[in-house]
C-alpha cells in the first residue's frame, strides 16, 4: 500500500507472513537537497517493524525499531547525492544484515517482529529501482 502525507510518502508491499527474505535495491538522492530515506523490513499494518534510516547530509545511518524509535545499530555509509547506491537487507530468523554497495554496514540480531512487509518511505524526492526480494 501506498502513503502520503505533507512531509513523507511510502509504499510498502508483501504480505505480513514474509518472515526470512532479503530486499535489495538501488536509490538515488536528489542532488539540490537534504533528504532522508527508509528502508522497511519486517513491517505490520500498523507499521511497526525495522527501519533503516539513510540521510544524504551525513554519512551515519541508522537502524530502529518502532513504535517506540529503539536504535539497534547502524554505521557509517559513503552517501553521496545523484549517484546511485545498493542496499541490502537480509533477515533470517533472528539475525539482520544490512549492506551498503556490498559492504556490511551492521548486523545483530534481534526478534520483536519475525515477519512482515517490506518497503521504502522518503521525506522528499529520491529515485528507486531494481526492488528484489529473494527468501533466505
Amino acid at each position: 500500500f501506498f502513503t502520503y502525507r505533507d512531509d513523507w510518502t511510502g509504499f510498502q508491499f508483501g504480505k505480513e507472513n514474509w518472515s526470512n527474505y532479503s530486499l535489495s535495491l538501488r536509490m538515488k538522492f536528489p542532488a539540490d537537497k537534504k533528504s532522508r530515506a527508509e528502508i522497511y523490513i519486517r513491517i505490520n499494518d500498523d507499521n511497526e517493524g525495522y527501519r533503516v534510516e539513510i540521510k544524504n547530509y551525513y554519512h551515519l545511518t541508522n537502524i530502529s525499531f518502532y513504535p517506540p524509535r529503539n536504535r539497534l545499530g547502524g554505521g557509517n555509509a559513503p552517501v553521496k547525492r545523484n549517484e546511485w547506491f545498493q542496499i541490502q537487507l537480509i533477515f533470517s530468523g533472528n539475525k539482520l544484515k544490512f549492506l551498503h554497495d556490498g559492504e556490511v554496514i551492521d548486523e545483530f540480531k534481534d526478534d520483536k517482529r519475525t515477519s512482515g512487509l517490506a518497503g521504502v518511505g522518503s521525506s522528499s524526492s529520491i529515485c528507486v529501482d531494481d526492488i528484489v526480494v529473494k527468501p533466505v
